[in-house]
């Protein structure tokens, strides 16, 4: 069983890290005001104020595990993707393809009429690919540079767009 961290891109982290923060300030400023304008007074106050409190701290910790508690793991028959408390198993035996496209460290896992798409960090994404192909020996593997434009799995329709002189009617006369 091997594990592989994921790391996100440094805008993610930072909005990440950013909510954290507007986290702290609300918790913050909710006990600010529980303590100078006497919160717990009333009933509505107190309630307002306990879920405000548990609210923000779920939060944050959610956005902390996310951050944290995001892997990939491959074991000798499964590829397990964990991201906070989210977690989904695929069987390696069912995938059929992997195509690993370079500009954007990403990989497309076709598992007969499905697929799911995989960030994978540069660091260690060679890695991560043999360890997968070394454990399904009938994957095959494609790298790419591009998507093709003509796929009809291009995520922008079937046909690439047409142009003003590929007209069926137009007339050459």
């Amino acid at each position: 069983m091997k594990s592989f961290r994921v790391r996100f891109p440094k805008s993610i982290a930072f909005l990440s890290w950013a909510g954290v923060a507007l986290c702290a300030l609300v918790f913050g400023t909710m006990v600010w005001r529980c303590v100078n304008f006497d919160g717990f007074a009333d009933l509505l106050s107190s309630l307002q104020y306990i879920f405000v409190f548990i609210f923000s701290l779920f939060i944050a910790l959610c956005l902390l595990l996310i951050l944290y508690n995001s892997r990939y793991t491959v074991t000798e028959t499964q590829l397990i993707t964990s991201f906070a408390f989210f977690k989904s198993k695929y069987t390696i035996a069912l995938f059929d393809k992997i195509v690993f496209d370079r500009k954007s460290c990403r990989i497309a896992v076709y598992t007969g009429e499905n697929c799911f798409v995989l960030r994978l960090n540069e660091e260690w994404s060679r890695e991560f690919i043999d360890l997968l192909l070394s454990r399904g020996n009938h994957i095959l593997y494609d790298e790419a540079e591009e998507p093709d434009p003509t796929s009809e799995k291009n995520g922008k329709g079937n046909k690439p767009p047409r142009g003003k002189h590929d007209k069926k009617d137009q007339n050459d006369d």
